[in-house]
């Protein structure tokens, strides 16, 4: 089997090749390739394909496909905790969050479980329903050393949830402090809650620092947006609408050019505004040498606040494209 996109013919390699190098390809978002090698694996009745597959989907915003995808490995494996804890997570971006903490709690029950992941999550999930105190009580129930980012992380967000802004700002900012080493994977996040912080009480400055840094680490994080929506402040005059812009970047890439597409949902008055939202937001970003395609209508939204509310994954062209 040739995996469109790549240069890879899967019959050269095991399953466990493949299967890292689907990992690889989640880590560096080329999704549909990534979710045609879980495909791949899943044929060959290699139980980590469903995990590459719901994860890629899970990626992209998919996740009812990827919650089937998950259900469809669980009949096969239905004691593989990892399947179980991301069922939980997708069941959890649904809404769906009686659903969520049975398949937490059948997770943590089975052998070989990452115990501590799955409390994390499952408190992230409480905290997010406003429950805060079912959330510290698993919280407390974390044991690894290693994983303080995570509970930092935690701390930070319930502190802004209570409104007590002077201390999540404290606490984010010490988690951003030079001396302290973050997981890369979480500044993004850390920073933008710490800016939410900030524009609460009143540090506009430092929350527009805060929100740079963070949108150039992940853009595409819903914290990240949402700062920089409160930051931009457009409050809609007349009913907005939902927008599609393609955004097309260009990057170096050693001697050679290769780039790709993303699609932004934007919430505007109109197609100009929306275009120029995009524009914005990819300036934030810190990224050069894009272009922005006109604003595609989709339907009227209710929300008041205009701005960019979802980053699509990125779609890669092949350098004969260009």
């Amino acid at each position: 089997m040739i995996i469109d996109g790549l240069d890879l013919d899967t019959d050269d390699l095991d399953e466990e090749g493949l299967f890292e190098v689907g990992s690889e390809l989640l880590e560096s978002l080329h999704l549909d390739e990534a979710e045609a090698i879980g495909g791949e694996l899943i044929r060959r009745c290699y139980t980590g394909g469903f995990e590459i597959k719901a994860r890629a989907l899970g990626a992209r915003g998919a996740y009812e496909e990827a919650v089937a995808v998950l259900r469809k490995g669980l009949e096969k494996a239905p004691e593989l905790s990892l399947l179980w804890h991301l069922l939980g997570n997708y069941q959890g971006e649904l809404g769906e969050y009686d659903a969520c903490r049975a398949s937490y709690k059948r997770a943590l029950s089975l052998p070989r479980c990452d115990a501590d992941s799955i409390r994390l999550d499952w408190a992230t999930t409480e905290l997010n329903e406003g429950r805060i105190e079912e959330a510290r009580k698993l919280v407390s129930a974390v044991t690894d050393p290693e994983a303080a980012d995570e509970v930092g992380l935690f701390e930070l967000r319930a502190a802004l949830q209570e409104d007590a802004h002077a201390q999540a700002r404290e606490l984010g900012l010490a988690l951003l402090a030079p001396d302290r080493v973050l997981d890369p994977d979480m500044i993004a996040v850390v920073a933008a809650t710490t800016g939410i912080a900030c524009l609460r009480l009143g540090n506009t400055d430092e929350a527009r620092s805060l929100a740079r840094e963070a949108c150039q680490r992940d853009s595409s994080d819903d914290s990240v947006q949402y700062l920089i929506r409160e930051l931009h402040g457009r409050m809609a005059e007349r009913e907005p609408g939902l927008y599609h812009v393609m955004v097309d970047f260009a990057e170096p890439s050693g001697e050679e050019s290769e780039g790709y597409y993303q699609r932004f949902t934007v919430v505007a008055e109109s197609a100009d505004e929306a275009t120029e939202l995009a524009r914005a937001y990819a300036e934030w970003s810190g990224r050069t040498g894009y272009s922005v395609e006109p604003a595609e209508y989709i339907e009227a939204n209710s929300a008041s606040l205009a701005g960019v509310y979802w980053e699509g994954p990125r779609e890669y062209y092949d350098d004969e494209t260009e």
